[in-house]
């Protein structure tokens, strides 16, 4: 299987392993909220082979930018399941507390309640990526590549970023299109607008990651008024006042 193709499964993986998951419980049963909510109701075992699996393909990803040592792969390697290591050790503490307090066995809506606020950090935590730029995964890479090899990650994940972010604004001026159509001129005027434009450095939260394209259509609403007709307009800004204000969620 393909690099590529991996990426792909697990980039459509990570979207279900607890982003968007609905917490329902039966009530007077006990629950396993770190298996329901985190492990999206897995074993942590076969739960662990997914994020084993992903965070080996990161350095992958690395190894094909940047040409690994083979010293260097294996000190990227043992940091990256370390915080896979790392994450299972936190959860299994939260799941201690969790059972010593009585909430797997709660059954009103404060005790799921109090059950959910222990959790959500790590559902966070894994959303934003084991290996991301607080890990300590990340200063193993500043600690083990050369200068010139940080430099070439460095602008390989900037424009992988960028055509993610391409991607993003192409969807969701195909979303403004299923109301009001654009021409061919319009929609390339906008494309060129959106994608040339200020773009968010970071998304810290990966669910909201199909809204990003509003926040970035409100801070080209005046630039937008010299393109689209009065009523395109009308449509983009009801869907900017939507959506626009989650822009403070991402980082520019």
């Amino acid at each position: 299987m393909s690099l590529f193709v991996r990426r792909i499964l697990f980039l459509f993986a990570g979207f279900s392993l607890g982003l968007g998951l609905e917490h329902r419980a039966s009530f007077g049963q006990e629950i396993d909220w770190v298996r329901t909510w985190i492990f999206n109701g897995q074993t942590a075992l076969s739960f662990r082979k997914i994020l084993i699996d992903q965070v080996e393909l990161k350095v992958d990803e690395i190894d094909l930018v940047c040409s690994l040592q083979d010293d260097q792969r294996k000190k990227l390697n043992l940091a990256a399941t370390g915080e896979v290591s790392r994450f299972f050790r936190d959860l299994q503490a939260v799941s201690d507390e969790l059972e010593s307090a009585g909430l797997n066995q709660q059954n009103d809506q404060e005790g799921i309640q109090k059950a959910w606020q222990l959790i959500e950090p790590y559902r966070t935590r894994m959303g934003n990526g084991l290996l991301g730029k607080d890990s300590l995964f990340q200063r193993v890479i500043i600690a083990t590549l050369s200068e010139k090899q940080r430099a070439l990650l460095a602008d390989s994940e900037q424009s992988q970023h960028r055509r993610r972010m391409q991607v993003i604004i192409l969807a969701t001026i195909a979303d403004l299109e299923r109301r009001i159509p654009f021409t061919n001129e319009q929609r390339t005027q906008v494309v060129a607008l959106l994608t040339e434009g200020t773009l968010p450095r970071a998304i810290d939260r990966p669910e909201l990651t199909p809204y990003v394209g509003f926040t970035i259509l409100k801070k080209n609403e005046s630039e937008l008024s010299k393109i689209l007709d009065p009523d395109q307009l009308k449509l983009v800004k009801q869907k900017t006042a939507q959506w626009g204000r989650l822009e403070n969620q991402f980082g520019w």
